[in-house]
């Protein structure tokens, strides 16, 4: 009785033995086909892989501004930081490079950038690094700013005695330039110009150069731009909150609050002759978004 029980036994157990080597042999020759295809990965496959997990490395470098930081400093590092904006003015910054400024700190004067562009794939971007929600924005306090520089694009308005325009974030002739996340103001009642919280213009008198100096590019973010007082018997676009003055096509400007500012809120402009009818000077700009603001 006993050998009779145990031959179907041997029997099951040869059958679940053959089985399981059966599925074995199976479940390896997959393992070797999808190993032997991740080594030997397609052209398809390549070209997926270079152009999606494998990035390209970025353009540019970073700079840190902080208000403890050091103007003897790399920049490029939160711990070897910038103090001023003096040293970020006496930059001059290359496409893809990025200027943070401290979340919650606070400087006071301008932010001042002359022939300064990006690129179309590598713009120029100053913005904030820190926990904006929790710190607030970096502030810069224009505290009135006045300049001595005259701004070509008043030079045809015989009637508009001041010739000056500043602002607490001021670039003059820049394209492919991003800012955001800044608060700033620009406030001095004792102190009379024409200026702006952000000011981006181009250096353009005459048509001919105008045609030869045309800017693109500028993208205005998230910026908190409030208490700006300027000159009401000035130009009457050459104070307020947002200005972009010029031949300055391909503009965002999205999501800003602006309060309390003289005399424009936001506002974009081109160059003309005062009292000019016949149009000598173009007009048009391509691709203005002001949204959300």
């Amino acid at each position: 009785m006993k050998l009779g029980k145990i031959k179907p036994i041997r029997r099951l157990f040869a059958v679940c033995l053959s089985m399981l080597l059966g599925f074995s042999l199976a479940t390896t020759g997959l393992t070797g086909g999808q190993a032997n295809a991740a080594a030997n990965p397609s052209d398809e496959a390549v070209h997926s892989l270079t152009d999606g997990a494998v990035p390209q490395a970025a353009v540019g470098t970073t700079y840190y501004v902080s208000v403890d930081g050091n103007d003897a400093n790399d920049g490029r590092s939160e711990d070897h930081a910038w103090a001023s904006l003096e040293k970020v003015n006496s930059m001059k910054f290359a496409p893809g490079d990025r200027v943070l400024f401290k979340a919650g700190d606070v400087w006071n004067g301008s932010l001042k950038l002359r022939g300064i562009s990006g690129t179309e794939d590598a713009p120029i971007v100053f913005s904030s690094y820190g926990d904006i929600e929790q710190l607030g924005r970096p502030v810069i306090n224009g505290n009135g700013t006045t300049t001595t520089e005259i701004s070509k694009i008043i030079l045809n308005y015989k009637g508009v005695a001041d010739k000056t325009m500043s602002a607490t974030i001021d670039v003059v002739d820049g394209s492919y330039l991003e800012f955001s996340n800044f608060e700033l103001t620009n406030y001095n009642p004792n102190v009379v110009s024409q200026r702006a919280g952000i000011n981006i213009r181009t250096a353009s008198t005459t048509v001919t150069e105008w045609e030869a100096n045309p800017h693109k590019g500028i993208v205005i973010k998230n910026n908190y731009i409030h208490d700006v007082d300027g000159n009401p018997k000035g130009w009457k676009i050459g104070s307020g909150g947002i200005l972009i003055l010029g031949n300055i096509s391909d503009v965002l400007v999205e999501g800003n609050i602006v309060k309390r500012v003289d005399i424009e809120g936001i506002r974009n402009a081109g160059l003309y002759k005062e009292g000019d009818v016949k149009a000598n000077f173009p007009r048009v700009f391509e691709n203005i978004i002001f949204r959300n603001n």
